[in-house]
């Protein structure tokens, strides 16, 4: 206090509080005397209390502007701004997401949550051919292997998932089918032989030797070839009338592929066929059997596998394995990919919705897994 008096000729300092009121105001008017610059806004010798507050505000203000300001260089200002684009990007996309839900089919909506929920490793010896639920027992999924088995799995058993494994081919079988009654199942092995085993009994009824696929119609037959031939008609797609019992056309598909898998669409009049082109193929149901050449399903691998494909419940997508061991689903109006879902290390040669849950779909591996999708 005795420099701050002496310095404005304010006098010697007092040890009483009144003689330091004093010394203050006669500084302020020897300040003023001397001819110094006025002080502008507070006085802060006068309001050394508020020092503290002011300064606290300036520094908030001037943080608030470096961090919020988009120039700013900083490491924190930099990880923030990405977090925040980050952040701005997701939800621009959950929100489209949402938007474009509702004209989709009921399985898009769980494809947010796809899981595996049964997964067996190597189930079979060797690959797995075909899978095939039930159409009764939603619980019951059979699966035909190239090592001349066909099993039964109780799917949501954890304890004992299978429940019968037949062995009555002499040779691996290529597909299997339940019956309408969900008590029997159908099975077509590479021996030229079909068996109908009853699954409860676990006894072979009926041993056969032909079998036809019939139309929803039951006016004509389809068949497909997957192994090539010199002559191309004999590797294409062959449409059969039933009365007449020869064959109507085997000009529908004339591209040089065998196709190993044909499908009739639940609804409309049209049906699919899997080639070895790496597409999936469409074609009219009626007569003259016309392959649309602007609509095709492309995207998954064939590479000589027997990629099956199915339809779901109501008719809106088509799935379909793939060499890169990946699940394809498609849109059947559009043709669009909708979802690729990396399902086996192996390639995945058959993929089939359940028939009461159309969010649930069972797959098989060429290394011999099985796994069910929810």
């Amino acid at each position: 206090m005795d420099l701050l008096c002496t310095a404005y000729g304010g006098g010697a300092a007092s040890d009483d509080d009144d003689d330091d009121d004093d010394c203050r105001s006669s500084g302020g008017s020897d300040r003023k005397q001397l001819g110094a610059p006025p002080s502008k806004g507070v006085d802060r010798r006068a309001s050394s209390g508020a020092i503290g507050p002011l300064r606290r505000g300036r520094r908030r203000r001037r943080w608030r502007r470096r961090h919020s300001s988009p120039g700013d260089t900083s490491r924190r200002g930099r990880g923030r701004s990405l977090r925040r684009g980050l952040l701005g990007f997701l939800i621009r996309r959950l929100l489209l997401l949402l938007l474009f839900l509702p004209r989709r089919s009921p399985l898009l909506l769980s494809e947010l949550f796809l899981i595996r929920i049964f997964r067996l490793m190597f189930s079979h010896l060797h690959a797995v051919n075909s899978v095939q639920w039930s159409q009764s027992h939603g619980h019951l999924l059979a699966s035909a292997g190239m090592d001349q088995a066909v099993h039964i799995w109780n799917v949501w058993n954890t304890k004992q998932p299978k429940a019968r494994i037949f062995n009555y081919h002499k040779a691996a079988v290529k597909d299997v089918r339940w019956t309408p009654n969900g008590l029997s199942l159908l099975s077509c092995g590479f021996d030229c032989s079909s068996r109908v085993v009853d699954v409860e009994k676990g006894k072979k009824q009926i041993s056969l030797k032909r079998i036809k696929l019939w139309s929803a119609d039951g006016k004509h037959f389809i068949t497909s070839s997957d192994t090539s031939k010199s002559n191309i008609s004999e590797n294409c797609i062959i449409i059969w009338d039933v009365v007449r019992q020869v064959p109507l056309s085997n000009q529908v598909y004339t591209e040089a592929y065998t196709c190993p898998c044909v499908r009739y669409h639940p609804t409309d009049a049209s049906f699919v066929a899997q080639s070895n082109g790496n597409y999936i193929a469409i074609f009219s149901a009626w007569p003259p059997f016309k392959l649309d050449r602007y609509r095709r399903y492309e995207g998954h691998g064939v590479w000589g596998f027997p990629i099956k494909c199915n339809f779901s419940l109501d008719g809106r997508e088509l799935t379909s394995g793939s060499s890169d061991g990946s699940i394809y689903l498609y849109d059947y109006k559009t043709a669009r990919l909708l979802r690729k879902l990396k399902a086996f290390n192996e390639a995945c040669i058959d993929v089939v919705y359940h028939p009461v849950k159309p969010n649930v779909i069972a797959s098989c591996s060429w290394n011999g897994e099985v796994s069910v999708f929810e």
